[in-house]
């Protein structure tokens, strides 16, 4: 007897853990975030000598690289003013999945390197890093599932301003 409940008590633990962890999975499920839109944390490492008077670079924080015809490419407005330029995107740990000279010609389609719902941190370069240096986040939509319910950008974007379909309302 002394043994079998031993063997519970060290048994017991274990299952209720188990049990624990898998509610924590379920009711933990968070909606997808988005880091676009927002305060830019980057901004203190940007650099802007530039003389923007073809036209500010202004980055659109959203795309929809879904083949639609509806922002399926990274915009950067004025960009081709400025053809001595390079464009980086960088995945959240750092890791580089893209980067051009002469942005605006070569511009970023991501459905060719399947990439998925997020996130994506970029860094601009117009002449030398002296002249101008601008990172920021540029959100990335692929597809939201029917019913998804759990699909939010969770930042400061007015959604209309994008006027696509693939956009939930």
């Amino acid at each position: 007897m002394k043994l079998k409940i031993k063997t519970l008590y060290l048994i017991l633990p274990i299952l209720l853990t188990i049990i624990s962890c898998n509610n924590k999975n379920e009711s933990q499920q968070q909606p997808e975030v988005f880091l676009c839109c927002g305060a830019n944390p980057f901004s203190s490492q940007n650099i802007d000598n530039l003389n923007q008077s073809a036209g500010e670079i202004k980055v659109i924080p959203l795309f929809t690289p879904n083949g639609d015809g509806v922002n399926d490419i990274f915009r950067i407005e004025n960009i081709d003013f400025y053809p001595n330029n390079s464009v980086t995107l960088y995945d959240l740990n750092e890791n580089e999945i893209f980067t051009t000279d002469n942005y605006g010609i070569n511009n970023f389609y991501g459905g060719n390197l399947n990439i998925e719902n997020g996130t994506l941190k970029y860094k601009i370069v117009i002449e030398n890093e002296q002249t101008f240096v601008k990172f920021g986040y540029v959100c990335v939509v692929t597809g939201v599932e029917e019913g998804d319910n759990d699909f939010s950008f969770n930042t400061e974007c007015s959604l209309t301003d994008f006027n696509d379909p693939i956009i939930p309302n």
